[in-house]
């Protein structure tokens, strides 16, 4: 199944990273705390969007030993919640795309998705991806996050709910519409019966394409 497919493709990445010879490994892990303060309590913008970039480059190997990101999730929890709000604030787009790459990077595991969902962050960037004449590289990483988050089960229930965003996304650019087929797929894959019947959700998404498919 397409759903398998991606799963196997990120831990057949996973398991190169981890038997690859990382001459950075050890790099970073001594100041990942400093970066993770620093950037939590940064009040310059410009330099915040910084501090998110290598953030967001940063790998489970990078972190300190035995330290995953949802451990990092526990200890600073409000600071980077309260970062995450800002989301719907009027900040300039380049700090809202690192934090949505950022978010969509911290669901690794399925304790991180369990913290995502508890900040009720999904339903943040479906107002984001509502939002008319929003950045399409904006909408683009909402829904790269997305797939993301429908890897882990915590977290895919929440994305379902905002299914008739993602179909929006289908009339839109190639890379939206790829995106946004992807996504729809991992939906239509989890939604249906064991003898491959649509559930609602996916009756839904077929509706909508054949809905699409006439008005062309």
């Amino acid at each position: 199944s397409y759903f398998d497919t991606v799963k196997e493709e990120i831990s057949t990445d996973e398991n190169v990273l981890h038997t690859s010879l990382y001459w950075e490994k050890h790099f970073w892990d001594a100041h990942v705390d400093f970066i993770m303060k620093d950037a939590l309590q940064c009040e310059d913008d410009n330099m915040l969007v910084e501090w998110l970039g290598i953030l967001n480059n940063l790998t489970v190997d990078d972190l300190p030993g035995g330290v995953q990101w949802h451990d990092m999730l526990d200890e600073y929890h409000s600071s980077i919640a309260d970062h995450f709000q800002k989301l719907l604030d009027p900040l300039h787009n380049d700090f809202k795309l690192e934090l949505i790459i950022w978010l969509g990077e911290l669901c690794s595991s399925k304790e991180s998705s369990y913290w995502i969902t508890s900040y009720n962050l999904i339903a943040v960037l479906a107002d984001l991806l509502s939002r008319p004449k929003q950045d399409a590289e904006m909408r683009l990483q909402i829904l790269l996050a997305y797939e993301k988050f429908l890897l882990y089960e915590e977290t895919r229930f929440q994305v379902a709910g905002v299914v008739d965003q993602i179909i929006d996304c289908l009339n839109e650019e190639c890379s939206l519409r790829l995106a946004a087929e992807r996504c729809l797929i991992l939906i239509e894959e989890f939604d249906c019966e064991s003898d491959g019947t649509p559930g609602e959700i996916g009756m839904c998404i077929l509706q909508r394409r054949y809905e699409e498919m006439i008005d062309c």
